[in-house]
C-alpha cells in the first residue's frame, strides 16, 4: 500500500544500472531508505524533484528491502543554500548528523521539524554570517541529541549532584553534563556565559538562538564542548567536518 509523506533527502547513491537509493527523513515515517527506479535515465521525470536541500512530497510503497518511490514532487527548494558554499557545507553537515544518529523506521516529527528549521534559517538571504551559521549547526546537533534522549545535565553536578553555582564550573562529556568546581577540575572548563547559552538553546527554537549575539571566544568554547559531547555518542566519522575545518580555519575556530 502506498503512503504519502513529506521528506528531506539525507543521502543518495547510485543503485543497480539505472536506479538510485535515497536515505530520506520523512515527517510521518521517520528515516527511510527508498529506491527510485530508472531515475538515472535521461528521460526520468522524478530526477529533478529528488534533490538535496529540498522539501519533497513523496509517494512510497514498502518493498522487501527498501521502500519504492512511486512519485515525487518538490514542494520547496532551498536555493540560497545550494548557491552558497558555506551554507552548502553546513547544511550537508546537518543532513549527515541526522543520518548518523537516527535509525530507520523510528518516526519523530520533532526531528523532521528541527531539520526543516535549520534549513530554512540557512536559506534566508539575510543570513550571511558564516560564524553565526557555524554555531547554529552545532546548536542543531545539540538539540538533535537532546531529542534522541541525550540531553546534557546543565543544572546539577553530574558527580556530586549539587546545584551548579554561577561560576567555576566544568563539563564532563563522558558523564554528559556539568561538574562543579570541586568535582570537575580535570574536565573541560566552561564559562557562565556558555552555560546560559546552552540552557537557552535547549529551551528555545533555533530561530531564537539565531538572534543571540555570541562572541567569537564563546563560539569557540561552545563548539569544543558540543563536539566533545557529540563524540561520546557517535560511532561514525562525519565526512563534512573536513570541509568545515577548511572554512573555519582562516577564522581561527
Amino acid at each position: 500500500m502506498t503512503r504519502l509523506t513529506k521528506g528531506i533527502i539525507l543521502r543518495k547513491q547510485d543503485y543497480r544500472e539505472s536506479d538510485r537509493l535515497f536515505v530520506i527523513y520523512t515527517n510521518e515515517l521517520g528515516k527511510i531508505e527508498a529506491v527510485a527506479k530508472g531515475v538515472r535515465k535521461i528521460k526520468s521525470k522524478m530526477a529533478g524533484h529528488l534533490e538535496l536541500f529540498s522539501i519533497i512530497n513523496l509517494m512510497v510503497a514498502p518493498g522487501k528491502t527498501y521502500y519504492q518511490i512511486a512519485g515525487a514532487e518538490r514542494e520547496k527548494n532551498f536555493l540560497n543554500i545550494k548557491s552558497d558554499l558555506g551554507k552548502t557545507v553546513l547544511g550537508s553537515f546537518c543532513l549527515e548528523v541526522v543520518d548518523i544518529f537516527t535509525k530507520t523506521d523510528h518516526p519523530d516529527l520533532k526531528i523532521y521539524e528541527l531539520l526543516y528549521e535549520i534549513l530554512e534559517i540557512f536559506d534566508n538571504g539575510k543570513m550571511k554570517n558564516f560564524l553565526k551559521m557555524y554555531s547554529l549547526s552545532k546548536f542543531f546537533t545539540l538539540k538533535l541529541l537532546s531529542s534522541l534522549g541525550w540531553t546534557p545535565e546543565l543544572y546539577t553536578c553530574v558527580k556530586c549532584k549539587k546545584k551548579i553555582m554561577p561560576s567555576g564550573n566544568f563539563f564532563d562529556a563522558s558523564r554528559g553534563g556539568l561538574t562543579c568546581g570541586q568535582c570537575g577540575k580535570s574536565d573541560l572548563p566552561i564559562s557562565t556565559a556558555a552555560i546560559k547559552i546552552l540552557r537557552f538553546v535547549l529551551q528555545k527554537k533555533l530561530k531564537d538562538a539565531a538572534a543571540l549575539k555570541i562572541t567569537k571566544t564563546h563560539i569557540k568554547e561552545l563548539v569544543k564542548i558540543i563536539d566533545a559531547f557529540m563524540a561520546m555518542h557517535q560511532d561514525k566519522a562525519i565526512k563534512s567536518t573536513k570541509w568545515i575545518s577548511y572554512l573555519t580555519g582562516p577564522l581561527g575556530i
